[in-house]
């Protein structure tokens, strides 16, 4: 299991805390410096992302940068949602 999915399914565990707070709870934590809520948030969206990236690429690594990529634009825009 590499790192990615390791936090993955640690994030989506049935005992996760994201179960116990709602998204808008969530992205105001996350907006608030707190990374636990910024992984919750956007952990889930990792593997789709890569799936999708390497559909469009054909390409592990190509694939690993749409993911990274995608994740640092999501970032970048936090504070305007």
């Amino acid at each position: 299991m590499d790192r990615m999915q390791a936090v993955q399914t640690s994030a989506t565990s049935p005992a996760s805390s994201a179960e116990s707070r709602s998204r808008s709870e969530l992205l105001r934590s996350a907006q608030d410096g707190n990374r636990t809520a910024l992984a919750e948030l956007l952990i889930p969206y990792a593997y789709g992302l890569y799936r999708s990236g390497l559909r469009v690429t054909g390409n592990v690594h190509d694939a690993e940068d749409v993911r990274q990529e995608s994740l640092l634009k999501a970032l970048s825009r936090l504070t305007s949602l």
